[in-house]
């Protein structure tokens, strides 16, 4: 089955539902309402999914943009393309509709995501890494990347 197949399926049925409300014994009609209210909330989740996923994309396309206007800027369009993605990925999970179901909103699971797209634009603007982006401090001689140990 094709998306587009599933999404006209459910249209369909949840067009259906109402008219079948009508029909069933009163003790049967909660099952229905719920049927309902669950294929809006499914509704609702693709509507936000796509969101995400043409931010993502739109994304993409200007990161590949960026990268033929200026190929000897590729860590500073690199560094904007993922500032903007995590952008993208923070508003879709603070407006996220399992936080309004809940009835309420944990922006502070948020925090740490929203404190590294502050500290990656502070970066981009010429600001010093914070703390977050230092490398870990150990004894001796710095440690290898991890592609240099791959190597």
């Amino acid at each position: 089955m094709n998306e587009k197949s599933f999404w006209d399926r459910l249209t369909r049925i949840q067009k259906e539902l109402p008219v079948l409300l009508k029909e069933v014994p009163h003790n049967r009609v909660g099952t229905i309402k719920e049927a309902i209210d669950l294929l809006d909330y499914l509704e609702l989740l693709h509507e936000v999914f796509d969101d995400l996923w043409n931010s993502l994309a739109d994304n993409r396309a200007r990161h590949l943009e960026d990268l033929a206007r200026f190929p000897d800027e590729k860590p500073n369009c690199d560094l904007v393309a993922a500032i903007v993605a995590l952008n993208a990925a923070v508003t879709f999970l603070r407006y996220c509709p399992k936080s309004a179901i809940a009835g309420r909103r944990p922006y502070s699971y948020l925090k740490i995501l929203e404190d590294l797209s502050r500290a990656l634009s502070d970066l981009s603007e010429g600001g010093a890494p914070a703390p977050m982006l230092r490398p870990l401090t150990i004894r001796g001689r710095r440690p290898d990347v991890s592609v240099v140990l791959g190597l």
